[in-house]
């Protein structure tokens, strides 16, 4: 229902695309755009919350008496571990797999955290994104991914501005700290929005080959069935947008790679705060590991293209890549151990293997049904189905425990905070002078016997 065109991969009016070959039903735009809001505010929050940390790391290593001492995992390097892995499970979940609706629910969420994807998920009621895009001079699919190459550059606009007020304002500084200041919003927003920004470009030059003599053409751009691949608009946009976009996700990784090179003997200052961006990128890892921030960057883009190449390759296929990809990255990860502290080594490798769990739910669901029982038993799917909503549940309890753990690290290795200890009195002086009223009697004035 709502599938047209080429391989049914087109949407009928009414309908719009969720992921390839996916369309679901559109809703009242109102709903459309509360949601769509509401994620970008999120966003929003998430992004602050890590250069806030960022900072607040930053400033208590600048009045520590040696600053080249090691550190202990901080809040914010928990906190960035933990984004990582929602993004990689929102990667996951754009894999073309049936996956359960538990696991779809799931994926929904990462989505719509980082992307705005709201139609991932039938479990949701919510309608996709291009259901606001219609009835447009730039065709809708293309306009969807200009503004999810835009969101970039609308997330560092909005947060150099809100931390330009509060720390410009209250605490003026120099200006080299301001520029290192707008140099660790840039990095924590281009972070935040990497995953997002290399699956858009890579979607400009997804294609499917169809086999079929009667089509004059074999190759159909993914986003659009009905539009035949490096054709019409499609070749402008893929020659004109997508060439440099990709240049720009390849250049990303190589360029960090070599600022890291080059200040790999970069001395914290003290005074200064020269070491602002620098620290960021480099403070969680060992002095040997001073370029990981890359390898994690060149890791991200591997498993975007995997799964954005998905129908290319073959779904099976990519969910084993996925797969591998993880491994990959587990070995390497035991191999380097790049972290300086060994708390958030253990929190990657748990990530790790809760991303394995979620990619063993989607082999299963490609694994066929048993043909051993006899056809009067009438259980031939009845095994499987049962296999597959049990790894789902363990799969899910994985994942949440881990969200629940990461959060709680960052909660309290965040106590030692300055903000968050002046929060705490500010709110232990309120519970004393609430509670104080409502003990003590309001005094009355005495009354004088007049003689």
């Amino acid at each position: 229902m709502g599938h047209g065109g080429i391989l049914c991969g087109k949407c009928d009016p009414g309908f719009a695309l969720s992921v390839p070959f996916n369309c679901a039903k559109c809703s009242s735009k109102a709903s459309t755009v509360a949601v769509f809001v509401a994620s970008f505010v999120v966003l929003l929050v998430l992004v602050g919350i890590a250069v806030h940390l960022a900072l607040a790391t930053n400033a208590l290593r600048e009045g520590a008496s040696d600053p080249q001492a090691p550190v202990d995992a901080s809040a914010g390097d928990v906190f960035k571990l933990l984004t990582l892995f929602l993004q990689y499970v929102f990667i996951l979940g754009c894999l073309p797999v049936a996956w359960p609706p538990l696991m779809r629910f799931v994926f929904s969420a990462a989505g719509w955290l980082f992307a705005s994807e709201t139609g991932t998920s039938f479990a949701w009621a919510l309608s996709p994104f291009e259901c606001l895009l219609g009835g447009k001079s730039v065709p809708p699919e293309v306009l969807k991914l200009l503004i999810y190459l835009c969101m970039p550059i609308a997330v560092a606009t909005v947060e150099l501005l809100f931390f330009a007020c509060i720390y410009s304002c209250c605490r003026p500084k120099a200006r080299s700290q301001k520029v290192q200041f707008c140099a660790v919003v840039l990095l924590v927003s281009a972070f935040f929005t990497f995953p997002v920004w290399v699956r858009t470009v890579f979607s400009l030059f997804s294609c499917h080959n169809v086999q079929d003599t009667a089509l004059s053409y074999s190759l159909w751009w993914v986003p659009n069935m009905s539009q035949a691949c490096y054709q019409g608009y499609h070749k402008q946009w893929a020659v004109g947008l997508g060439v440099p976009c990709l240049f720009l996700c390849c250049a990303y990784p190589l360029v960090l790679f070599a600022w890291l090179w080059q200040s790999k003997n970069h001395t914290p200052s003290s005074s200064t705060g020269q070491c602002a961006a620098h620290d960021w990128v480099t403070r969680l890892y060992a002095p040997h590991a001073y370029g990981w921030e890359a390898m994690l960057l060149t890791q991200t883009i591997l498993l975007v293209a995997v799964s954005v190449f998905a129908t290319q390759i073959g779904n099976y296929t990519a969910v084993l890549l996925a797969g591998l990809h993880l491994v990959v990255s587990l070995q390497l990860l035991q191999m380097v151990r790049p972290y300086a502290a060994q708390l958030l080594h253990r929190v990657h490798v748990a990530a790790l293997c809760c991303l394995l769990a979620d990619v063993f739910v989607g082999l299963l669901v490609f694994a066929p049904a048993p043909s051993s029982l006899p056809a009067s038993v009438g259980l031939s799917a009845g095994p499987l189905s049962i296999a597959q909503v049990a790894a789902a549940v363990i799969a899910v309890a994985l994942n949440a425990g881990f969200v629940v753990w990461c959060c709680v690290l960052t909660v309290m290795r965040g106590a030692q905070n300055p903000v968050w200890k002046r929060v705490g009195a500010a709110l232990v002086r309120l519970k004393e002078r609430v509670f104080n009223k409502q003990a003590l009697p309001v005094a009355r004035p005495s009354r004088r016997r007049l003689t």
